[in-house]
């Protein structure tokens, strides 16, 4: 009888693991809004508004942007031509630099324009130019038609 009583007391003694801790909620990861300016946009730019269609650039991809003109046209900018590229800035997330194609009356060829956007939200961004005047009718803004 007192090994059975021996038996109960260190089974009774043995340690009760404690209980596991929560698990952490899960990690999402938030796309700043400047790496979300591909699609379909109505921008208002000469003559406009006009569509422009924002794609990576299938040569540097990753977020460097390409915008073509789809329908009317800006000065000698038609459809097809690209009307500005840019790259979402690393340090603020509301911010592209790139480069504005424009066409000036009685000028040959495209002026580039050092050219930096402010996205306002998914569905909105405005241009503005670095150097004021270089182009006519700026800042432009843009307002997203469709998704990709």
């Amino acid at each position: 009888m007192a090994a059975a009583a021996l038996a109960v007391t260190f089974t009774s003694c043995e340690e009760i693991p404690p209980p596991l801790p929560e698990p952490p909620p899960p990690q999402y990861h938030v796309v700043p809004l400047n790496e979300q300016l591909e699609g379909l946009w109505s921008a208002t730019y000469p003559g406009g508004p006009l569509q422009v269609n924002i794609q990576d650039d299938p040569q540097l991809g990753d977020h460097n942007y390409v915008a073509r003109l789809v329908d009317g046209s800006y000065g000698t900018i038609h459809p097809g031509a690209i009307t500005f590229t840019g790259a979402p800035d690393g340090s603020i997330p509301i911010l592209v630099g790139g480069d504005q194609k424009c066409s000036l009356p009685g000028r040959m060829g495209l002026l580039h324009a050092p050219m930096s956007i402010t996205v306002e939200d998914a569905d909105h961004f405005t241009e503005n130019l670095v150097r004021k005047g270089s182009c006519p009718s700026f800042p432009v803004k843009f307002t997203r038609i469709a998704h990709p």
